[in-house]
């Protein structure tokens, strides 16, 4: 539906878009409650869902292709005869108040959002699509009901289906599911012409953050302008690798950035935008923009090589054929382009006209566009930068947690973060994969904690459901290697309530008989289509091989379907009766509360714990690989081929044999980045379209691997050069220097992955689940500071004698 946040007219800012998507994706419509619905949907194999962007909102289902019919009739009537209905209007205000709260908290979301506003003046492309605080609060539900009249119709939307059907068949099918709907009459507000810049703009923020933020933009082009080809090509150039000109020269010969990129957005509502935003540890902004000017004057000045013309040409076009690597990959990029150019097979004519151009064109854009005197400029900055220049490096977060022991031996972690409004939750408990095989039941805890949102002693599933929506809170289960647990959000006046309701979901689960058949049917579609994924079906082949079979971390955390097909009502009441007790439970919350109110909640909460019994032991299991082993296998699915070359290694307790692989990672792979020896070797060769890393530690073993996905044709020259990567690691050819940029990076990284309340708690629970103590990260970081180089010559000594590699090709 062409309903995004630059098509509001009179309701600009407030995000009403979003807000109608919120209420549609919900239900009930004219002829279906929510109730029916919701069921429909899940036995379509629940995988719906809707995202509203700045020019149109999607609603997409995917589904076998017995329930096409029906599918396609509920996606019409959720759209077009929506019952919008005062209470969801409530209930998802609630929901997007906390969104748009959480939005301000997050430094990326909160650069975009200012620097949107900075380049837009006049164009109503400066509005989030989430809406603003002060305007969003200002909607009513007949201002969503008369919005949602207007936009919703026939004549402003497009349907665009893809699967194993015949097309005629299909076309039919959709003109008598939509043609009772008639066309309607439809109006989209005229847009204005935002003007050039004339000078540099900039504008400035500061928030309570580690590190500072800058964003640099210029206007472009819209979608059906013929530069848009140089611009995405100009963009790859200058940011598209660790090869690209603004990783080699600003970040990695001045380090003056930890991280830099950059995009070109051509929308077909009007002026683009080319952006550039980088990450740097301290504020002094001045001297890495100079940086990017002299990268950019050059280009405008020399050029680009050929060299560098076809790597970004290659780079561009497999990046976009991979995105119709599937069929509801093509289905959504089909409609989208569709709908911004009248053209379904856009994509096709988009890498063509990459294909045709040549160097001087992108010189000429850089030029044309890239002007060096007149951009908007947008800085964030950390609070204290406003009375200090360069202000000293906090080496905590700027909230304290606090830990309590409660009733039982539970264990409360919190952190007080006033004025948000909102209160997050995480309860973690000891289970996953590592005791499914004290059980020898594979998907044991799975299923279990899935069990604990369907429904408990006083509350069914649906009302559970609804006892947090109806405050505009949410919660899930979920279960990990290690762990089960429980995620909830709230605002913060519904914080004593919600604690009682997960402590009910925690230990009075009812493990509902005929709740367990459906989420077993659920569980056993979701094994049966976990290889649908090439490289899932790869990783699945690696793990069944690295891991002996007694762990079950050598199979899907799913498990097997004869394993789920054997879990019944009284089997999950046992576990759970010996899992779930007080002294098994961690309890962690941030955000606005008052402290005596949530203690007193906490302890509220123990008081349905258990009476446990103990839990299975959990030693190391160490193994060790005496040689190199290869596993090869065939897949019909793609034209890709995988591979996954991995070592055991240690568990989570061995603590600086964990820190040494974290920096061994860090310099083959980048740990988590695209970087180090791996992505360099085998990008520069032109061999690969991915290629990562990682070391991964668990409660009783653990495993460092390195993964590539190449072309069949370069297949083997690519595991030859991983194998290479591994003699280099047996050799201790790493040096010093490389060592102490590793640690750098870890060290920069990981307070980066903490910004968030929510990651906080995780990691905080955790870190008590495994008795390392909450606030362990500090001590963990201390010792990957003292890591030497005999440290990991030792890890390479003990775990890297062999390895096991595990090959998927196309083939029969």
């Amino acid at each position: 539906v062409r309903a995004g946040s630059v098509y509001e007219g009179e309701f600009y800012g407030s995000g009403i878009s979003h807000f109608t998507e919120h209420v549609a994706a919900e239900g009930p419509t004219l002829k279906k409650s929510k109730k029916k619905v919701r069921m429909l949907i899940e036995d379509f194999g629940n995988a719906f869902n809707a995202y509203t962007c700045k020019d149109h909102t999607a609603y997409h289902i995917t589904t076998v292709p017995e329930h096409f019919r029906d599918a396609l009739e509920l996606l019409a009537e959720m759209v077009f005869e929506n019952r919008i209905t005062r209470s969801a209007f409530k209930r998802e205000k609630g929901v997007i108040l906390r969104e748009i709260e959480q939005s301000l908290q997050s430094p990326s979301d909160c650069l975009y959002r200012l620097a949107s506003e900075n380049l837009y003046r006049l164009h109503p492309a400066r509005y989030p699509v989430i809406g603003r605080t002060e305007n969003f609060k200002l909607l009513s539900y007949e201002d969503l009901l008369k919005y949602y009249k207007r936009m919703y119709i026939p004549g402003n939307s497009l349907v665009a289906v893809g699967g194993p059907f015949k097309s005629g068949e299909a076309v039919k099918m959709i003109e008598e599911v939509f043609s009772g709907y008639g066309k309607g009459a439809f109006f989209l507000p005229a847009l204005p012409e935002e003007p050039p810049l004339s000078s540099i703009r900039q504008r400035t923020a500061y928030r309570d953050i580690e590190g500072s933020y800058i964003n640099l933009s210029w206007l472009t082009v819209p979608l059906a302008h013929q530069d848009l080809f140089a611009l995405d090509l100009l963009s790859e150039i200058l940011s598209g690798g660790r090869n690209s000109r603004l990783e080699l020269v600003v970040k990695e010969e001045k380090q003056l950035v930890n991280s830099i990129s950059s995009y070109s957005h051509t929308p077909d509502y009007g002026k683009g935008e080319f952006t550039i935003y980088a990450r740097l540890k301290d504020v002094d902004t001045a001297r890495a923009e100079r940086a990017v000017l002299e990268v950019i004057l050059d280009i405008q000045k020399n050029g680009i090589s050929e060299n560098e013309l076809e790597k970004a040409k290659k780079k561009a076009i497999s990046s976009n054929l991979m995105a119709k690597t599937s069929v509801s990959g093509i289905t959504a990029r089909s409609g989208a382009d569709a709908l911004s150019t009248g053209c379904a097979d856009f994509t096709d004519t988009y890498i063509e006209g990459l294909r045709s151009l040549c160097a001087e064109q992108v010189r000429m854009a850089a030029e044309k566009y890239l002007h060096l005197s007149s951009f908007a400029r947008t800085l964030l900055l950390p609070s204290e930068s406003k009375n200090s220049r360069k202000p000293k490096i906090k080496k905590e977060n700027s909230v304290k947690a606090e830990r309590i022991e409660l009733p039982g031996g539970a264990c409360l972690v919190f952190e007080e973060i006033p004025g948000i409004s909102v209160v997050n939750y995480e309860v973690f408990l000891k289970g996953g994969l590592t005791y499914d095989s004290a059980f020898k039941r594979p998907g044991l805890f799975y299923f279990l904690s899935s069990m604990l949102s369907r429904g408990s002693k006083n509350y069914t599933r649906t009302q559970l459901a609804e006892e947090f929506e109806n405050r505009g809170a949410g919660f899930s289960s979920s279960s990990g290697y290690n762990t089960f647990h429980l995620s909830a959000f709230s605002l913060k006046e519904d914080l004593s309530f919600v604690m009682k309701l997960l402590s009910e979901i925690l230990y009075r689960p009812s493990f509902d008989s005929s709740e367990i058949k459906k989420e077993r049917e659920f569980i056993l579609q979701a094994i049966a289509q976990e290889k649908n994924s090439p490289a899932a079906e790869a990783y699945l082949h690696f793990k069944k091989h690295i891991f002996p079979p007694e762990l079950c971390y050598s199979g899907s955390i799913y498990g097997t379907p004869d394993s789920v097909k054997s879990l019944d009502a009284e089997f999950l009441r046992r576990v759970h009766s010996r899992f779930s007790g007080a002294g098994n439970t961690i309890i962690a919350v941030s955000g606005d509360f008052k402290r005596d109110e949530l203690i007193q909640s906490a302890s509220d909460f123990c008081s349905n714990a258990l009476s446990a019994g103990e839990l299975p032991d959990c030693p190391e299991n160490f193994i060790i690989c005496r040689d190199d082993k290869v596993k090869r296998y065939k897949t019909k699915k793609e034209e890709l081929a995988h591979i996954f070359t991995g070592i055991p290694t240690a568990s989570a307790y061995d603590v600086k044999s964990r820190a040494a692989l974290e920096i061994m990672d860090a310099i083959v792979s980048g740990a988590g980045y695209p970087g180090g020896w791996l992505h360099n070797r085998l990008r520069e060769k032109e061999l690969v379209y991915s290629a990562g890393g990682s070391s991964i530690n668990f409660m009783k073993s653990g495993v460092f691997m390195i993964y590539a996905a190449t072309n069949p044709s370069g297949l083997d020259e690519t595991f030859s050069e991983m194998k290479k990567i591994l003699e280099k690691i047996r050799k201790g050819t790493y040096s010093s220097t490389e060592i102490e940029r590793a640690k750098n990076q870890l060290l920069t990284i990981k307070p980066l992955t903490l910004q968030s309340p929510s990651s906080r708690l995780k990691n905080y629970a955790l870190n008590e689940i495994y008795s390392f103590g909450f606030d362990f990260e500090e001590k963990y970081n201390e010792i990957l500071r003292k890591i030497s180089r005999n440290e990991l010559d030792r890890v390479v000594e003990k775990f890297f004698k062999g390895s096991l590699s595990v090959i998927t090709e196309p083939g029969t």
